[in-house]
């Protein structure tokens, strides 16, 4: 009798690798409402995280818990985007969640030249100061993104030889907490700047 453990494999296997992942920003409504989706093309790498922050309860003089809480979700991340402009991420995430696209240096440079136009006292020092608190805010780009939008990540190894339905994980309602860019004169692989972030579920 044939075993079945050595017989051939009929169906067609194939892994997914990191070329196969692709990464979008969406608002935090497109799921719903069908909004558009900007593909972040130069992402190196992501990785998140998913726990919940539940504890044992144990009952008095008893050395095993009885019980844990419930506890509280949290996602945390980290993704990699290879560096070609500051304002990568900022323009993307305001573009679907707000429309907006200038970036706060633009913004500040359009206080600089209503400056130079006629205008009352009263006028140009609001202008002047509109000015200087754009200079302190495009210090940190942090303070310059909205909060919560959606990490989109696709898997999809399709090819002209196999076909796939693409898996789908939503990270829904992103908020980004720092960001790092590192590089090291030792090493001759491109610039990256790093943005870690929490989220309030994957799904």
């Amino acid at each position: 009798m044939p075993d079945d453990r050595l017989s051939p494999i009929t169906t067609y296997t194939n892994y997914y690798t990191s070329s196969d992942t692709f990464l979008y920003v969406e608002a935090s409504s497109s799921a719903l409402t069908g909004g558009s989706q900007i593909w972040i093309d130069k992402l190196d790498t992501i990785a998140f995280n998913e726990s919940i922050s539940g504890s044992p309860i144990y009952g008095i003089g008893q050395p095993e818990f009885g019980f844990s809480n419930l506890g509280n979700i949290i996602v945390s991340g980290e993704i990699s985007i290879r560096f070609t402009d500051e304002n990568y991420l900022v323009t993307a995430i305001k573009k679907v969640v707000t429309g907006e696209t200038r970036s706060v240096a633009s913004q500040k440079n359009n206080a600089k030249n209503a400056m130079r136009s006629s205008a009352t006292v009263d006028q140009t020092r609001a202008l002047k100061n509109s000015a200087e608190e754009a200079d302190i805010l495009s210090n940190s780009r942090i303070l310059d993104l909205p909060y919560y939008f959606n990490f989109r990540l696709v898997f999809n190894n399709e090819n002209q030889y196999h076909k796939d339905i693409s898996k789908t994980l939503v990270i829904k309602d992103v908020r980004i907490l720092s960001s790092q860019i590192v590089s090291s004169v030792s090493l001759t692989g491109p610039v990256n700047t790093k943005y870690n972030f929490i989220a309030r579920a994957v799904v």
